[in-house]
């Protein structure tokens, strides 16, 4: 845990910093399911907004977020291999994704979801929210949310064309639609991906290609002019090659995943437009065949209906309040060639009713409150509740702070291991956070620095017999820091660094694939008028520890007691440059130092291979 005292330290001298200077224009935000401005919420906000997404470059989600505060990723290998994403060191389960309010969550994963496969075609803007939000989103949100934005219909028809090259014999398309038609709005994205790649294994001979094909559509039609009705699919199609983990090449083994998700909603306007409803029919279907040492298949559905009321009691009462109803199923056929085949089918269902109410006192405070309780089929009622504030201290100065518990009930995939599925208790925690921000230098410069801290009890883990069970705690906190600045009319720089805290109370030592500090800055060049903009990164870690069993013992070890990742940096830049009104000219380049810093190692201590220098060139056309 943070000590007291640093917290008091830091708090000191960014107060004595920053007195008294102006505020940066207000940006609004939608995941807190009550749409409000960042500077009145009591949550920590960072926001990837459509014009930084794509002159960064690039292709996929995981490339985005590895730039945000608190985020922390690990892969093992090059494109498509299985990752892991780290919010504010809770597991990878911990954290919701939600792609145009659809959660992405596979419950028949031990990861939750793995967000490598999602490309950056459609997205408009991404929320990283973090802290506990299990009160509005129910389970996964431990670690906190991760939003995803499509791209909207829009009012004039319009659209984009891209293709690219680049290293590993990489090849990339991307088209998109949009427009609208009287009351009928439309949006289509379809994005391919093909790579070669290269081995998982470091000094591996053999590549081990990835191809994803990703295809998005909604539908939006204005039943009239307080009634809305939209449907959008999203299917993901992917093949992946793989190896041993980093140990040994292997040129057979694949993995071929078809992820499917439908959302049928209508939201509704009332009393002039103070009260809204929304309702939703949502459909996954998520399966994956493995080849390996034997054949694997997983397959999990869900469906879900939820309804939402929203009512504003003039400018300083929201209220809002919900239910959902969540099914869930899971199937595996595992065959390794020896003995029966094991077959497993299971089910669940969860039943929940939230509410919150966000309080304005004056133009100084504003309050949230919210309560969740969720009723599972199998593990019962669970409740959860959150407390958020934003003060605002002056014109430029404002303090925020969260506090609220979040739960995990075991999904189907940790019942089919489970030692004692009657047992197997979900995982609850506790989280706060408390931060300052200020805006100085004319409205040019923000300066924030937040505290954070997460217990976690119950969390699962694998004994010797394979079986999942639960452990004791576990702990992490830590500091975020971030300053933003735009020196110019067309410069931005933004500077990030989050120094986190982990340990395991029952072994005392720190989680892995959690780097204490990691360092973010990013230097963006975007003159209106100009053919040029520019962007130009560094990412920089400290050590990486990893797990390495011992397959006689099952002993344990990490931290520096066997084989640490070395800390380092990545470096990345990219240029655009227009053609014309309506095509311009890309260029990326990756780990432009070629330094091949490490993600992770594998369970016998071997690095995961890692791509190095890579370039990528495309042109882009508008219509």
């Amino acid at each position: 845990m943070i000590k007291p005292s640093l917290l008091l330290t830091v708090g000191f001298f960014t107060y004595r910093l920053l007195i008294a200077h102006d505020a940066l224009p207000e940006r609004v935000t939608v995941a807190h399911r009550l749409e409000g401005a960042p500077i009145n919420l009591g949550s920590s906000i960072t926001l990837f907004e459509r014009d930084e997404i794509q002159l960064m470059g690039g292709l996929f989600l995981q490339d985005v977020l590895r730039w945000s505060p608190g985020v922390s990723i690990a892969r093992t290998g090059g494109p498509g291999q299985e990752s892991r994403l780290y919010l504010r060191g809770a597991e990878s389960r911990h954290t919701l994704i939600l792609l145009d309010g659809v959660e992405m969550r596979n419950t028949n994963s031990a990861d939750g979801f793995d967000i490598v496969h999602l490309q950056t075609g459609d997205i408009e803007r991404v929320e990283i929210i973090r802290g506990p939000l299990s009160t509005l989103y129910g389970a996964d949100a431990i670690g906190g949310v991760i939003n995803i934005v499509s791209s909207p219909s829009g009012e004039q028809p319009d659209g984009d064309l891209t293709f690219s090259i680049g290293s590993h014999d990489t090849f990339t398309g991307s088209f998109s639609s949009r427009g609208r038609k009287g009351r009928i709005g439309y949006a289509l994205n379809s994005s391919v991906y093909e790579s070669n790649g290269f081995s998982v294994v470091t000094n591996g001979l053999e590549s081990d290609s990835y191809t994803n094909t990703s295809t998005s559509f909604s539908l939006d039609y204005e039943l009239s002019t307080q009634v809305d009705l939209q449907f959008s699919t999203r299917l993901i199609d992917t093949e992946t090659h793989f190896d041993n983990a980093a140990t040994t090449d292997v040129a057979n083994f694949l993995s071929d995943q078809m992820d499917a998700f439908y959302q049928l909603r209508m939201d509704r306007k009332v009393d002039d437009e103070n009260a809204s409803d929304r309702v939703a029919l949502t459909y996954k279907d998520l399966q994956r065949d493995n080849v390996a040492f034997g054949t694997e298949y997983f397959a999990s559905q869900a469906r879900k209906v939820e309804w939402q009321h929203t009512h504003v009691f003039g400018d300083d009462l929201h209220i809002l309040g919900g239910i959902e109803y969540l099914a869930e199923k899971g199937q595996q056929e595992l065959d390794y060639g020896f003995g029966p085949s094991t077959v497993i089918n299971d089910a669940l269902s969860t039943t929940a009713v939230y509410g919150q109410m966000r309080k304005s006192v004056g133009s100084e405070l504003t309050l949230d409150l919210g309560a969740r309780v969720d009723d599972n089929s199998v593990h019962g009622t669970e409740g959860t509740w959150r407390i958020a504030t934003n003060y605002r201290l002056s014109e430029s100065m404002h303090l925020t702070g969260s506090a609220g518990t979040g739960f995990y009930a075991p999904d189907v995939y940790y019942l089919a291991y489970a030692q004692d599925r009657k047992t197997l208790r979900p995982e609850q925690s506790i989280g706060y956070d408390i931060g300052i921000e200020h805006r100085f230098l004319g409205k040019r410069a923000t300066l924030g620095v937040t505290f954070f801290q997460n217990d976690i009890n119950n969390l699962f883990s694998w004994n010797s017999a394979f079986r999942v069970i639960n452990v004791s705690e576990v702990e992490t906190g830590g500091i975020e820091t971030s300053f933003v600045w735009s020196p110019g009319a067309h410069w931005k720089l933004l500077f990030d660094w989050t120094h986190l805290k982990t340990k395991d109370l029952s072994t005392g030592k720190q989680l892995d694939f959690r780097p204490e500090d990691q360092v973010a800055i990013r230097l963006f060049w975007m003159p209106s008028g100009k053919k040029y903009q520019v962007f130009l990164g560094v990412r920089h870690r400290s050590v990486l520890f990893n797990t390495y069993s011992d397959p006689l013992t099952w002993k344990t070890f990490n931290n520096s007691e066997r084989n640490p990742s070395p800390s380092g940096a990545n470096w990345e830049a990219s240029v655009r440059y227009q053609l014309s009104d309506n095509a311009s000219f890309f260029l990326r380049v990756e780990d432009i130092f070629n330094e091949k810093l490490e993600d992770m190692r594998d369970y016998n201590g071997n690095p995961y291979a890692v791509s190095g220098q890579i370039f990528r060139a495309g042109v882009n056309w508008f219509f």
